[in-house]
């Protein structure tokens, strides 16, 4: 987790003005909806294949499958909380005010979602539809990152389970998928680097919240009450 935050720290500043690839602007695409709300399910069934692949314990997969679920629930829950306590607003906010397309960024979140779609269409021929498509779509607050949060947990959850049965490779997929949905949301100027770590900190937080123990106890005891 240190070296991810090292790696997403040490980026430079993105252009969003800059000229996109479709090569490019796709794959970044896919990265950011394999996180997002269009592609977070398929990743997380893809995700819990891995238990099975292992050939866990039934117990086992059971416990594994107890915490997921309350991360998952818990950590959209933080998410959507520190949104509205922060009101950070969204990078591409402030290069809007820059280019000035709007007065400032805290404007651009007192409009209605009509104005604010005029605003980001106006300057259509200034930025890329890869980064535009999503800024028309994603008009809430920046801290923390969803997305991130998303994969972090991932890493933090099946990462631990791989290295625990020497599936280095696995691991090392999962975690470059992770770090390249953190760049996606920088490059599409959903973020800056300090929303990431944030979200990173936030993962590791609710991973060491989760009642293993606990929950050991309930699923050994919910099968033994079925046998």
């Amino acid at each position: 987790m240190l070296l991810v935050i090292a790696m997403v720290s040490s980026i430079p500043s993105i252009d969003l003005a800059s000229t996109v690839s479709d090569s490019t602007g796709s794959l970044l695409q896919w990265l950011t909806d394999s996180a997002g709300s269009h592609g977070f399910l398929f990743s997380t069934i893809a995700l819990c294949l891995i238990p099975i692949y292992l050939k866990l314990p039934k117990s086992t997969m059971l416990k594994l499958g107890a915490q997921l679920g309350i991360l998952l629930v818990l950590s959209f829950g933080a998410k959507t909380l520190l949104k509205q306590v922060t009101a950070v607003p969204r990078p591409y906010a402030n290069f809007l005010q820059h280019i000035d397309a709007v007065k400032s960024a805290e404007t651009f979140y007192q409009l209605d979602v009509e104005s604010k779609n005029a605003v980001i269409e106006s300057v259509s021929n200034t930025v890329s539809p890869w980064r535009t498509s999503h800024w028309l779509g994603e008009m809430d607050f920046s801290f923390p990152s969803g997305h991130t949060i998303f994969v972090s947990v991932c890493i933090l959850f099946f990462g631990g389970t791989l290295i625990q049965h020497k599936r280095y490779m696995l691991f090392s997929i999962i975690l470059t998928w992770g770090v390249g949905v953190a760049y996606s949301r920088l490059w599409l100027g959903m973020h800056r680097p300090i929303d990431l770590v944030g979200s990173m900190a936030c993962a590791l937080i609710l991973y060491c919240l989760i009642p293993e123990q606990w929950i050991q106890n309930k699923v050994d005891y919910l099968l033994k009450i079925n046998h």
